[in-house]
This record gives C-alpha cells, sequence and structure tokens, in this order.
C-alpha cells in the first residue's frame, strides 16, 4: 500500500464528516512519508503525529454527534461509547509508543488506520444507513 485510503463504499453522504474522515486519513499518509524519509523517526515524531490525529479525532467525534442529536440517530448512545473506546485505544497506542513497546513504524501506522476504520465501517455503517434511509443529507 502506497497510502492509506478509505474504501469508497464508506463514504458518509454529509461532505463535513467525510472530510474529517479524509483529514484523519492524510495525518497517516503524513506519518508513511516519515517513515520513508527519516531512517529511524523518533518516538517523539510520532506522538505530534498522535497528538494530531487525536485532535482531528476528538473534533470529528463530537461533529459527528452533534449531527446525530440534530437527526435523532436512534443508536447514538452505543455510537457514543465506540468514540470513547477508539479514543481510549489511540491513548493505549500513545502510551505504548513512550514504553518503547510501539516503534514508529508502518505496524504502528497500521494500528491507527485499523482504528480509523473500524469506526468508520463498523460504527458509522449504522449512521451511513440511518442517513441514506432518511433521505436527509443536508445540514452537517
Amino acid at each position: 500500500m502506497d497510502r492509506y485510503t478509505l474504501p469508497a463504499n464508506c463514504q458518509l453522504p454529509l461532505p463535513e464528516l467525510q472530510a474529517e474522515h479524509e483529514a484523519m486519513i492524510d495525518i497517516l499518509n503524513r506519518g508513511l512519508e516519515t517513515i520513508r524519509n527519516v531512517p529511524d523517526p523518533s518516538a517523539e515524531l510520532f506522538l505530534s503525529l498522535l497528538e494530531e490525529l487525536r485532535g482531528v479525532l476528538g473534533a470529528h467525534f463530537v461533529h459527528e454527534e452533534q449531527v446525530m442529536t440534530r437527526r435523532r440517530f436512534p443508536h447514538q448512545g452505543p455510537h457514543s461509547l465506540h468514540h470513547d473506546l477508539c479514543a481510549a485505544r489511540l491513548d493505549r497506542i500513545g502510551d505504548m509508543l513512550l514504553a518503547g513497546q510501539l516503534k514508529p513504524n508502518r505496524f504502528l501506522l497500521d494500528e491507527l488506520f485499523d482504528m480509523i476504520v473500524d469506526d468508520i465501517i463498523r460504527a458509522d455503517g449504522d449512521f451511513k444507513t440511518f442517513l441514506e434511509n432518511s433521505d436527509v443529507q443536508t445540514g452537517a
């Protein structure tokens, strides 16, 4: 894989939320470029990437939950819990990087990609179906 990309069938019908998903992937792709160009990247370099991802992820979760509230998404409670689990997973990855249990490499980026895709496919899939069935696709 030259770059991380989201599966085409996972696109949300709300462009603002989809752009936030893409912004997370862009952060990972910058990390991929780093490991290609820096022979032995430091944990500190990747910690800044994790901090940026944490900020984008947190803002996205808040925005997405606001949209869910406005749209009266019936499964918001479990979805919000999934968001909390994703944030905790990101924190664990950061802790493992700091402790030297994870190296700043492709495996770490793949773990982050898995976390993002898990949220988008598993959790957001239900929300995507809800939006498509409600025919309400504007006003993110």
